[in-house]
C-alpha cells in the first residue's frame, strides 16, 4: 500500500480587513495597521449622550484639531495593544529588579540627609505631576477623534500613571515604606514656591520651614 502526501495551498478570498484594503489596497496588512487605522466609530451611536446634546457620542466637533485625515498621524513605534503591553511589560520587569535591589541593600535609606532631603524635594513631588499628565491624556482618549490619536493618548496616560507610581516608590525606599516622604512631598507640591508660584500677598515655606514671600 502506497501513501501519497500531498500540499495543497488555500487561495484566501482577501488578504485584509475592507476597510484596510481600501486604505492600502488588498494586501496583508501589519498588526498595528489592523488595530489602528479607520476605526473611529462615526455611525450608529444610537442617542445623543445627555451632558452634551448638541453632538453625537462620538464627535469631531469636541477637539480643536482640524485634519483632512485623521489617521495621518502615525506612531514610529508602530505600537498598538499588543505590542504596546508586551514591551512595557518587559521595561517593568528591569525597573523592578533594579528597585529590588535597591530595597533589598537599603541603598536610598543609607544616603546622607542631605541626599535623602534633595530627592524628597525634587523628585518624589513629580508623582502630582505625572498624576496630571494622566488626567490630561485620559481625557484626550476619552473626547478625542480617530483611533491613531486617542490609541496614542491612552497609552501616553498609562505611562504617566507608571511614572507617577516609580516616583512613590523611590520615595518608600527612602522612607523604609513608611509613606512619610509622600506626606512631605505633596506638601511641597502644594505649598512650596519652586513648585507652585505664591498667591499674591501670601508668603510660602520653603522646605526647612522658612517662610518666603
Amino acid at each position: 500500500m502506497t501513501v501519497e502526501i500531498r500540499t495543497q495551498s488555500v487561495k484566501p478570498v482577501r488578504n485584509t480587513y475592507a476597510h484596510i484594503a481600501r486604505r492600502f489596497g488588498d494586501k496583508p496588512a501589519s498588526r498595528y495597521q489592523e488595530a489602528t487605522y479607520d476605526l473611529q466609530s462615526e455611525v450608529n451611536h444610537h442617542y445623543k449622550p445627555l451632558w452634551d446634546p448638541e453632538r453625537d457620542l462620538y464627535d469631531a466637533r469636541r477637539t480643536a484639531i482640524v485634519m483632512k485625515d485623521w489617521y495621518a498621524l502615525k506612531d514610529p513605534r508602530q505600537y498598538y495593544y499588543g505590542s504596546y503591553t508586551i514591551a512595557r511589560a518587559k521595561q517593568q520587569e528591569g525597573l523592578d529588579r533594579q528597585m529590588e535591589f535597591a530595597e533589598k541593600r537599603e541603598l536610598l535609606r543609607g544616603l546622607p540627609l542631605e541626599a535623602r532631603e534633595a530627592i524628597v524635594f525634587a523628585i518624589v513631588p513629580l508623582r502630582h505631576y505625572e498624576w496630571g499628565a494622566n488626567t490630561n491624556f485620559s481625557h484626550i482618549s476619552a473626547y478625542g477623534w480617530s483611533t491613531a490619536i486617542t490609541q496614542a493618548a491612552i497609552m501616553g496616560a498609562a505611562d504617566r500613571l507608571g511614572l507617577a507610581q516609580h516616583c512613590s516608590r523611590i520615595g518608600l525606599l527612602v522612607d523604609g515604606n513608611t509613606g512619610s516622604t509622600l506626606d512631605e512631598a505633596k506638601a511641597f507640591w502644594v505649598e512650596h514656591g519652586d513648585w507652585q508660584p505664591p498667591a499674591a500677598g501670601h508668603a510660602c515655606a520653603d522646605r526647612h520651614g522658612r517662610a518666603h514671600p
